[in-house]
């Protein structure tokens, strides 16, 4: 319900899950560069303020 109520836009969504993903060891990734992701690496990207993308790499068998 916390989140919820912390939600009222899209950008207050992506702003609250930003902060919980990032509290669980997520990196933040700009969307406009280069990125250099390792194995089990975990990370989200943001476009627009309202959208959000939160992901985590594998690992070579």
């Amino acid at each position: 319900m916390a989140f919820l109520d912390e939600s009222p836009s899209p950008f207050h969504a992506v702003t609250a899950m930003q902060r919980a993903l990032q509290e669980h060891g997520f990196n933040d990734l700009d969307p406009g560069a280069p990125w250099s992701i390792g194995d089990r690496d975990k990370a989200l990207v943001i476009r627009n303020g309202s959208s959000l993308i939160a992901f985590r790499m594998g690992s070579a068998p």
